[in-house]
């Protein structure tokens, strides 16, 4: 987010601001990246992020917690609302895997090398947390380019599939080109895919 796209946010305080972006990345950021993103200053990127700090702390219905260090900042959750989660995550590590989860390594295994940027660009939501867990599974892998963070297939998925690469994967084709179409908006080309499938599917 340039200095100028702050125009289209010129009602949002620069807490809430910090907090989203904070949120969406899901890792830790240091003052200097928010303040080139965000805009402003980094000393008052700093007061800002303890603003939100003191807002936590004070509401004891919010699960959220910030952690400051001398030079970043780090969205996290309260230690009981750790605790949840914790039992929850081994709930989902092992059973099966959730539709949202099969959605994202749909994508992974057909597009890699892909970014969280273009994941959540396609899904329409954020995929940190299934990100976290198919890895936990030993089912993707990160893979680090010029700086930036992308996820791939492991060997162990493709050797469960019963492939040694993802050409061989079925309709691979059709299914990048759809993935594409979702990634460009482009709904009218989409629905007439969608729309020949259906033909198809009812011809057989």
């Amino acid at each position: 987010m340039e200095e100028k796209e702050l125009e289209n946010f010129e009602d949002q305080k620069p807490e809430a601001l910090i907090e989203s972006y904070l949120f969406y990345k899901g890792s830790e950021i240091s003052f200097s990246e928010l303040s080139k993103k965000m805009g402003f200053l980094a000393r008052d990127i700093e007061n800002f992020c303890k603003i939100l700090v003191e807002k936590y702390e004070e509401d004891e219905k919010s699960s959220l917690n910030l952690v400051l260090t001398e030079n970043s900042a780090t969205l996290s959750l309260k230690k009981d609302f750790l605790k949840i989660l914790d039992n929850a995550n081994q709930e989902e590590i092992s059973g099966e895997l959730s539709k949202p989860a099969l959605e994202t390594l749909s994508i992974i295994l057909y597009k890699s090398p892909i970014s969280r940027f273009e994941i959540d660009s396609v899904r329409g939501v954020n995929s940190t947390y299934i990100l976290r867990n198919l890895s936990i599974r030993g089912l993707i892998s990160i893979q680090k380019k010029d700086g930036k963070i992308f996820y791939v297939p492991t060997t162990d998925l493709y050797r469960f599939l019963g492939i040694s690469k993802k050409d061989e994967l079925p309709d691979y084709e059709k299914f990048l080109k759809k993935i594409e179409m979702i990634e460009k908006g482009d709904e009218e080309n989409l629905e007439k895919s969608d729309q020949n499938k259906d033909e198809k599917n009812n011809e057989n």
